[in-house]
């Protein structure tokens, strides 16, 4: 499997931080471990010396993957790593709406999630506070329409969600990949300290 643009520059920091103190330091911003990952699944690229090395961005990185075994779930719920070249037949962009809503942990509350994907209309439709819904988004072979992302962030603001979704501003350094992360957002700029990525809001 290839490395999904892991780094192993020293961003921020000059010294080693234990991965226990790194993995407490994120989960004081929201970023816990999923329910079915463990902390073997921390060591898909490196090992404890190479995370401890590059502290935060190769963890942060890491936990914005999803474990290698069933049920192939996110190691971290609010972190996604998200390849762009994803789309290949119907219900890959209800997978995204899912995969955003587990994010969020279904503030928004979407269900009957059913798209289409092809040259004659491309969409995804939704219920959401009993009202249903359908975004029409580009048709672009395998690649996916990032505006569905800003449509998301933009029923997170509409049901006043206390969460936003942001984006790496790193992205040119992942190729056709993307660090999505959702966060309270007074905690987006300390995230960034931290880790050495800064997010910038999807809109």
């Amino acid at each position: 499997r290839r490395r999904n643009g892991v780094t192993n520059n020293m961003g921020w920091f000059s010294k080693k931080v234990t991965l226990e103190a790194q993995l407490k330091n994120l989960e004081a911003l929201g970023f816990a471990l999923g329910d079915d990952a463990t902390f073997d699944d921390l060591f898909l690229f490196g090992d404890r010396e190479a995370l401890e090395a590059a502290p935060y961005k190769s963890l942060v990185e890491t936990m914005a993957q999803t474990i290698e075994r069933e049920p192939e779930s996110p190691i971290c719920d609010r972190l996604w790593m998200c390849d762009f070249e994803r789309i290949e037949d119907h219900g890959d962009y209800a997978d995204v709406l899912v995969r955003l809503e587990r994010m969020t942990g279904g503030v928004v509350g979407l269900s009957e999630i059913q798209d289409h994907v092809g040259e004659d209309g491309t969409w995804v439709s939704f219920v959401v506070d009993g009202q249903s819904m359908r975004w029409d988004l580009a048709f672009d072979g395998d690649w996916l329409d990032p505006r569905v992302f800003a449509l998301y962030a933009g029923l997170l603001e509409r049901e006043g969600a206390p969460l936003g979704l942001y984006m790496g501003s790193n992205h040119e350094e992942y190729g056709q990949e993307v660090l999505l992360v959702v966060l309270d957002p007074s905690f987006a700029k300390p995230f960034g300290k931290l880790v050495g990525i800064p997010l910038q809001p999807v809109a």
